[in-house]
């Protein structure tokens, strides 16, 4: 039997490339992609190194990258195993400085722009044979509303009830949804975020609190490869909700049993001057 397939989105640097990488050496079929490749020099010396990886552009908010990326896996293999939704970036500001486009496209990118791809591939990840996996790339963020990160923390709030709703519609086809919600790590997440309004001291204060407890970024490579060999070993739910990294179980907890009143203050004492 041939090794399953997998399409990751926004391979250019961070857990993309990374995800690629991994998946490529273990012997998957990988699609990786890119919204350019001229811009993605990394990318392209990965799919010279693996037979089994192919650099393809797909810039997640252009319908005809996304139609024409699924003809042509359907074109050669006819399904999908592995959908990895990991595209986005964040949008850096106060919620009175964010500039109205800017929430507009931090929102088609990290949640619109799944939901785009996850439809035009799911017929092909139900012809898995194997039963199609859906990984979408969430954040700790997600749990609370980090101060000059509201709009960023509101797309990966939607991205969890998107991934639920996903499971309990699709589980009986066979597909799994996971939604992986890391913490802070060495990505250059910070670098790629983009900052609408003016800078501010509560800006500044939330990237060196994400920078000073960042991670090295392995271990969530690891945990995306163990996901799919659960799936192929039928050993996985269909549904997870998967926190990692530092404080990422402690601030999910205390997100579902303290009151919200509790952490909005928590945020007020932690971010004030």
């Amino acid at each position: 039997m041939s090794k399953p397939n997998i399409l990751i989105t926004g391979c250019s640097k961070g857990f993309g490339l990374l995800f690629a990488e991994k998946l490529a050496s273990e012997g998957y079929n990988v699609y990786a992609t890119v919204r350019n490749l001229a811009e993605a020099p990394d990318l392209v010396s990965l799919s010279a190194k693996y037979a089994n990886l192919e650099a393809l552009e797909l810039d997640v908010l252009n319908s005809v990258h996304i139609k024409r990326a699924a003809k042509l896996i359907d074109g050669k293999d006819g399904k999908l195993s592995v959908l990895i939704n990991n595209a986005g970036y964040g949008l850096l500001g106060r919620i009175e400085d964010l500039e109205a486009d800017k929430i507009q496209h931090q929102f088609a990118t990290n949640v619109f722009a799944p939901i785009a791809i996850t439809q035009e591939f799911l017929p092909l990840l139900k012809k898995s044979h194997e039963g199609g996996l859906i990984i979408n790339i969430s954040s700790i963020a997600s749990y609370l509303g980090l101060p000059s990160f509201g709009a960023y923390s509101a797309t990966k709030a939607a991205l969890n009830n998107i991934s639920m709703a996903l499971a309990a519609e699709n589980a009986e086809y066979g597909v799994s949804v996971a939604v992986i919600q890391p913490g802070p790590y060495k990505t250059k997440f910070r670098e790629s975020t983009r900052e609408s309004g003016d800078s501010n001291y509560l800006a500044a204060k939330t990237k060196n609190n994400i920078s000073s407890t960042a991670e090295e970024p392995y271990e969530v490579a690891c945990l995306v490869s163990d996901l799919i060999k659960r799936k192929l070993e039928n050993k996985l739910p269909s549904f997870s909700e998967i926190p990692i990294g530092a404080n990422s179980n402690l601030l999910r907890l205390a997100s579902r049993w303290l009151s919200q009143s509790m952490l909005a203050g928590f945020m007020v004492k932690r971010f004030a001057k």
